[in-house]
């Protein structure tokens, strides 16, 4: 008999691997496999199974470019936060360029960052690396996105492109303090730049 389960352990996950026969089935190398590539930081769970956080970006007159979301949940609980520009399991900040008018002491314009009804947008920047991530953030459980559902409607303005808004990494925050992670897709659709939401 062979067993392999993955298990979340706060915000980190972990496998656990129990051999009760000396012979193994090809399973037990696919579950190794597995292991191994967590070990390493990558997880093939890593993206879920279809949680997702895609992005368009469109450019605006005069110049700046604004970048879209549309998150994805198809875990089994509710997510109450996202990070854009965020390599959870490298723990780094990915993004170079600041949004239009930000400032350490003032923070966000409200023009500059757009939410759905409930969320808040903030940046956090990461010291001595210079870089930065954005982070949405459900104001209550109620604005929290259940399991199978998505939504759009988070945006960021910028004075100039950077790709990492676009094809960086993306990290969920669960309601159960465990993490969603994985590579931000790519989509053809643009945003208006506009503000919705607190």
């Amino acid at each position: 008999m062979f067993l392999c389960q993955y298990k979340g352990h706060g915000s980190h996950g972990g496998f656990m691997l129990n051999v009760r026969k000396k012979s193994l089935p090809l399973s037990f190398f696919v579950c190794l496999l597995f292991a191994v590539i967590a070990g390493n930081g990558i997880s093939p769970f890593a993206a879920g199974p279809g949680s997702a956080v895609k992005a368009y970006r469109k450019l605006l007159p005069d110049g700046p470019v604004c970048y879209q979301y549309l998150m994805v949940n198809n875990s089994p609980h509710d997510v109450v936060a996202m990070r854009v520009g965020y390599d959870y399991y490298r723990g780094i900040a990915e993004l170079h360029v600041l949004p239009e008018g930000w400032d350490f002491y003032a923070g966000l314009p409200r023009a500059a960052c757009a939410s759905p009804p409930g969320w808040q947008c903030a940046l956090i920047t990461q010291e001595e690396s210079g870089l930065h991530f954005m982070e949405w953030r459900a104001g209550s459980a109620r604005s929290a996105l259940p399991p199978g559902k998505g939504v759009s409607g988070f945006s960021i303005i910028l004075p100039q492109a950077d790709e990492k808004y676009l094809t960086g990494h993306f990290d969920l925050i669960l309601g159960d303090s465990t993490d969603v992670s994985g590579t931000i897709g790519t989509g053809n659709n643009g945003c208006d730049g506009g503000h919705s939401g607190p």
